[in-house]
């Protein structure tokens, strides 16, 4: 059984134009401006940790959703085919979408939800 479950810490970061920030040679005592197309432009990302050997998995997208929690899911379960994956996240509301329900259910077949069993 060594080796055969894989557990992940997983969340999202949602970046906004301008919550990074970096620097830029000029001129001593002289303002350098740097032209923003967009300040509301952002940037989504999913990201998980495995607790054991910590990889850490990264996977931008548009946003936050069922859709794409459900793709990051199966990004995760392609890196590790033939493993079982166990994902402790938090309670973002696209965490428990029917979309995300579903596929877990399609997933885990008929297995009882209730751990140990």
């Amino acid at each position: 059984m060594a080796g055969q479950l894989v557990v992940f810490a997983e969340d999202e970061c949602h970046l906004l134009s301008g919550d990074t920030l970096g620097c830029v040679w000029g001129r001593k005592n002289e303002r350098t401006e740097v032209p923003i197309k967009n300040a509301r432009d952002k940037q989504t990302y999913y990201g998980a940790l495995n607790l054991y050997n910590k990889d850490f998995v990264l996977a931008p997208c548009k946003k936050g959703n069922g859709e794409n929690t459900v793709l990051f899911i199966k990004k995760l379960r392609d890196l590790n085919p033939d493993k079982k994956l166990m994902i402790i996240w938090d309670g973002a509301s696209y965490h428990r979408c029917q979309e995300v329900h579903d596929y877990l259910s399609e997933v885990n077949q008929d297995l009882d939800k209730k751990i140990g069993k």
